[in-house]
C-alpha cells in the first residue's frame, strides 16, 4: 500500500468539500454558463487529455489543466479554487483511474457533459501488467483505420489472474535467440502463435509445469509475489494498466469519441469538432504505422522501464515490457525483483533500462550499473515539461520510437 498517497488523499478530502461549497457562487459568475468568450469552456485532467481537447476543440474552446506541467498526475492534489472551477466547466475530459480525487471531484460537479475517455475504446490487446510490471507480448495490431472508432470499452483491462496464468506459461524464456522466435524447452515457436485482432480478449494461457520447475521460472515468480503489495493507486476496472493513450490506435479511438462528445455539448460547432477528430485521428494512424514498421524487425523484444506504463504499447507492437517497480511510478523494487531483472536482461538480451522525465532516475541507474546496461528516456506522456523529448503528444511519441528502436535493436 502506498501510505503516502492514502494521506493526501485525506489531507485532500477536506479542499474537495470546501471547494465544491464554493460551485454555487462562482457559477453564478462569468462562466456559469459553461461559456467563457463564446467559447466553450473546457477542462482537462491531465496532459493527454488536454491534447484531445485543443486539437478536437479548436478555435470554439478554451481548455484549462488541472495538473500543471511537471507534477507527477498520480500525486495531483487539488486546491478549493480548482474543485470550484469544475463546475463552472461546460465540458470535462478526465481518464477514470488515473486521480481518484479528480475522479471524485468530477462525480459532485454537477456538470452535464463529461467523459471519461477510457470509456470510448478498448483495454484490448494484451493482458494488463501484474504488480511485478510485466506485459507479455501478444502479435501486433493491424493498421488503424482513421475513420472508423472502436467500440466503446467493455469492463476494462483484462484481470491479474488472466495474466498471472499468461506469465507462468512465459516463466523459463530459454534461447530467445534474435527476435524471440525459439523459446526453447517449454513455449514451443511464436510462428504457431494465433494472431490477436487488436479488438479480441487475449485469452488466458494454462501455467506449464514443465516452465515452472525452472530456475527463471522460480525467480519471476519470487520476483512477481513479493510486488503484490506495491501498486499503490487505483488503475481503472480490471486492476490494469491505464496509461491507455501510449497506444496511438486506442488514443485514435479517443479523439473520435472526444469530437462526438464536443458536439453534443456544443452543436453549434459539430462540424469543426468532428472534423478536427478525423484529422488527429488520421495523424495517430501514420503514427501507428511508424511504430509497426519501425519495430517490425529487432534484435530483441524485451525493455526494461522504471514505470510499468507501457503495456499497452507493448501489446499493440508485440514487445515485452519488464516493470522495476510495476505500475506506481515511486515503488521501490525487491531484491528479488533487481535479480529477477538481471536473469531477464542477460537471456533476453536487454540493452537499456528506461526511466522517465517526471520521476527519478536513480532506480534505473542502479539497476543498469548492477546488470551492466545503458539507460534512457521512454516518456509515459503524463505531463510536458522543457525536458520532454518533445513539444506535444506527437513529437515525444516518435522520439520514444526511436528510442525503443535503438534499446531493441532495430533493423
Amino acid at each position: 500500500m502506498n501510505v503516502r498517497r492514502h494521506i493526501r488523499t485525506t489531507v485532500t478530502a477536506g479542499a474537495l468539500a470546501l471547494g465544491l461549497a464554493a460551485v454555487s457562487a462562482c457559477s453564478l459568475t462569468d462562466g456559469g454558463d459553461g461559456r467563457e468568450g463564446g467559447k466553450l469552456k473546457v477542462t482537462a485532467s491531465f496532459y493527454p487529455m488536454t491534447f484531445l481537447a485543443e486539437r478536437v476543440g479548436g478555435d470554439h474552446v478554451t481548455v484549462s489543466t488541472l495538473t500543471k506541467p511537471g507534477v507527477e498526475p498520480h500525486d495531483l492534489e487539488l486546491k478549493p479554487r480548482q474543485t470550484a472551477e469544475l463546475g463552472e466547466s461546460g465540458y470535462i475530459l478526465y481518464l477514470k483511474g488515473i486521480q481518484p480525487t479528480v475522479d471524485k471531484a468530477i462525480e459532485q460537479s454537477g456538470v452535464e457533459h463529461t467523459t471519461d475517455a477510457a470509456t470510448l475504446t478498448r483495454a484490448e490487446p494484451g493482458p494488463g501488467p501484474t504488480p511485478a510490471g510485466t506485459a507479455r507480448p501478444i502479435s501486433p495490431a493491424k493498421p488503424i483505420s482513421p475513420a472508423k472508432p472502436a467500440k466503446p470499452a467493455q469492463g476494462g483491462a483484462s484481470g491479474q489472474d488472466d495474466h498471472r496464468a499468461d506469465h507462468s506459461d512465459h516463466g523459463d524464456h530459454g534461447d530467445h535467440g534474435d527476435g524471440h522466435e525459439d523459446h526453447g524447452d517449454g513455449h514451443g515457436s511464436h510462428d504457431g502463435h494465433e494472431e490477436t485482432p487488436a479488438t479480441e480478449k487475449s485469452p488466458a494461457v494454462e501455467k506449464s509445469p514443465a516452465a515452472e520447475k525452472t530456475p527463471a521460472a522460480e525467480d519471476r515468480q519470487e520476483g512477481q509475489d513479493s510486488h503484490d503489495s506495491h501498486d499503490g493507486h487505483d488503475h481503472g476496472s480490471g486492476g490494469g494498466d491505464p496509461h491507455l493513450w501510449l497506444d496511438p490506435a486506442k488514443y485514435a479511438d479517443m479523439a473520435r469519441g472526444v469530437g462526438e462528445a464536443l458536439a453534443e455539448a456544443d452543436p453549434a460547432n459539430a462540424d469543426d469538432f468532428r472534423r478536427n477528430a478525423a484529422t488527429l485521428a488520421g495523424e495517430l494512424a501514420r503514427l501507428d504505422t511508424d511504430f509497426r514498421e519501425g519495430l517490425s524487425s529487432t534484435g530483441t523484444r524485451t525493455f526494461i522501464t522504471t514505470h510499468a506504463a507501457f503495456g499497452h504499447l507493448a501489446g499493440r507492437y508485440g514487445l515485452i515490457q519488464e516493470g522495476i517497480s510495476g505500475l506506481s511510478p515511486d515503488a521501490e523494487p525487491s531484491p528479488a525483483r533487481i535479480k529477477q531483472l538481471q536473469t531477464i536482461a542477460e537471456e533476453d538480451k536487454v540493452t537499456t533500462v528506461f526511466f522517465e522525465t517526471l520521476a527519478s532516475d536513480r532506480t534505473a541507474k542502479t539497476v543498469a550499473s548492477d546488470a551492466g546496461l545503458r539507460t534512457a528516456v521512454l516518456d509515459p506522456l503524463e505531463g510536458i515539461t522543457d525536458k520532454s523529448p518533445g513539444s506535444d503528444y506527437l513529437e515525444v511519441m516518435r522520439a520514444n520510437l526511436a528510442a525503443l528502436q535503438k534499446a531493441l535493436g532495430a533493423k
